[in-house]
């Protein structure tokens, strides 16, 4: 998913993901789970059910078959060993049904019951900087996803504006450690930007150029998009067209400090 590449000679999927699965292989005794749905992964065999599926990889046993399947926003159905139940999942975005998936597998590979793990999944909250949700006092939403960044996560945070999208802002930062591909990534995910539609875009840092690119390549008017080179800009583009009923995104990699964006529009949405 492009995530850190600098630090890989080669962007092939499949080498990356085979050095991942040797990692396994050097833990030494005991469960070790991998995701299912991974192309090339050597998963034992396990229903599939849904969008999401994990199970432990050979040659270890394979204790655990679960899979989930999404019903509606924020509703997911997850089938394990011990029965099936419907989950109100409290965490934005499609990816983090992927991540519930996990946690209920490692909960049953423990002996964990149904009930428990859906007590558990309908009481989970996302991390600060992590798709976390506020309404600012001037009516708002704002989706703080500044913790950090990659095209994948990117992708995923993107995703998550299904229904919000005819009036959302989004504004991205930098996506770094990308190594000679990074301004190509960053076009490409101003291109899916593009194709998602928000109302405005705000791209910034050293490859907003790039990122603005990709979004009027992909159809978005010009006039809905902004390059700006600092975080202080980034605020000032939003603060001048927001009203309540808005929702904000903010991503960026760690070093991007996009949460110098967040702090910014808190205080001015302040009375």
């Amino acid at each position: 998913d492009g995530r850190h590449i600098a630090y890989f000679i080669t962007v092939d999927g499949r080498s990356i993901a085979d050095l991942k699965i040797a990692v396994l292989d050097d833990i030494g005794a005991g469960l070790k789970m991998h995701n299912g749905t991974v192309p090339g992964a050597n998963a034992a065999a396990i229903d599939t059910w849904g969008q999401c599926r994990f199970a432990a990889i050979q040659p270890y046993v394979c204790l655990c078959r679960i899979a989930c399947q999404i019903a509606g926003y924020g509703q997911v159905l997850i089938g394990v060993f011990c029965g099936s139940a419907p989950v109100f999942l409290p965490l934005l975005g499609r990816h983090n049904v992927g991540n519930a998936v996990a946690a209920a597998a490692a909960a049953v590979a423990l002996g964990v019951g149904i009930d428990a793990i859906v007590a558990g999944l309908q009481s989970a909250a996302p991390a600060p900087m992590r798709l976390s949700v506020e309404r600012l006092p001037n009516g708002v939403d704002l989706i703080n996803d500044a913790y950090n960044a990659n095209p994948g996560s990117m992708r995923a945070a993107l995703a998550a504006l299904e229904g919000v999208v005819d009036h959302c802002t989004v504004v991205l930062g930098e996506m770094r450690e990308l190594g000679a591909t990074a301004a190509v990534l960053h076009e490409e995910v101003g291109t899916a930007v593009g194709r998602l539609g928000p109302r405005r875009f705000c791209a910034v840092g050293p490859y907003a150029q790039d990122y603005a690119r990709g979004a009027v390549g992909a159809g978005m008017a010009a006039e809905a998009v902004t390059a700006v080179s600092g975080n202080s800009a980034a605020a000032d583009t939003v603060a001048r067209t927001w009203r309540s009923g808005d929702a904000v995104l903010i991503k960026g990699s760690r070093g991007a400090r996009m949460e110098e964006v967040v702090a910014e529009l808190r205080r001015r949405a302040s009375p």
